[in-house]
């Protein structure tokens, strides 16, 4: 299966910032079928939230991710206990996850500094969405101008489970019109 991942942070300094949100899904090779994992809002406190950077507070204040997370019981090692438990569900034994999403090397580098257990299960391979959408865009211009259109009903709010479904949404489409 593929893990699908989407976090949202902070900002981007995996070193420098945290992770608000973890989202989860596991899907089949051919993206017919998925399963629900854990979609989690992780408790920060109001000194970690006000170092956001502008782009991130505005972004989190308007979709109320702020204040979930300052509302949030749920601490970072729970994060990551449930994130662990979905992929063992789903991925058992000594296997390796393979990740996926859109821009996920980033996902995958917050979760290398914060939740190092996860890291553990999963591959170094990883399906990342952003590269099939540059490469189409590139390839098949075409059925790039009319994936805006056909994507919109998907458009990414920077929620990390609706984040999720507009990339496998996307990389179904990707499939369908460029990868027959």
């Amino acid at each position: 299966p593929l893990f699908w991942l989407d976090l949202e942070m902070t900002g981007l300094d995996s070193r420098r910032d945290v992770i608000l949100e973890a989202a989860m899904l596991a899907s089949d090779s051919q993206l017919l079928r998925t399963v629900d994992g854990p979609e989690i809002v992780i408790h920060h406190a109001d000194p970690v939230l006000a170092g956001m950077n502008e782009w991130s507070r505005q972004q989190h204040d308007r979709s109320g991710l702020t204040e979930r997370s300052r509302l949030s019981t749920t601490s970072l090692a729970a994060a990551e206990a449930a994130l662990l438990a979905f992929v063992e569900t789903h991925c058992p034994g000594d296997a390796k996850a393979v990740l996926a999403g859109a821009c996920v090397y980033k996902d995958l580098e917050f979760v290398e500094v914060h939740m190092p257990r996860l890291r553990a299960r999963l591959s170094h391979r990883v399906v990342d969405v952003s590269t099939v959408r540059h490469l189409a865009h590139a390839w098949y211009p075409g059925a790039a101008r009319k994936a805006r259109a056909a994507l919109s009903a998907h458009a990414y709010t920077h929620r990390a489970l609706d984040d999720v479904r507009h990339s496998i949404a996307e990389l179904r489409y990707w499939r369908e019109h460029c990868f027959r």
